[in-house]
C-alpha cells in the first residue's frame, strides 16, 4: 500500500526548497511542477524527474493529492 502523499508545487523559484524536501522520508512524493517561467521550470523538472506544466488547469489534472502554492502573490 502506498501511503505517500503525491504533491505538486506551483512556483519553482520559491517552491524549489519544498520540492526537494518532498521525499519518501517524510511521506511525500513530488509528482509535478507548475510555473510560467519556462527556463527554470524545465531545469527543475529535469532535476527532480517530474512532470512540468506552464498551464495551471493542465497541472491540476495531474494525478496528485495536494498542491503547494509557492508562487508570488501577483
Amino acid at each position: 500500500m502506498n501511503d505517500r502523499i503525491r504533491v505538486g508545487v506551483i512556483g519553482v523559484g520559491r517552491g524549489r526548497s519544498f520540492a526537494g524536501g518532498a521525499t519518501e522520508a517524510v511521506g511525500m512524493e513530488l509528482v509535478a511542477l507548475c510555473d510560467r517561467w519556462e527556463d527554470n521550470l524545465t531545469e527543475a523538472g529535469d532535476r527532480f524527474g517530474v512532470a512540468t506544466y506552464t498551464d495551471y488547469d493542465a497541472f491540476l489534472e495531474h494525478d496528485m493529492d495536494a498542491v503547494v502554492l509557492a508562487n508570488y502573490f501577483h
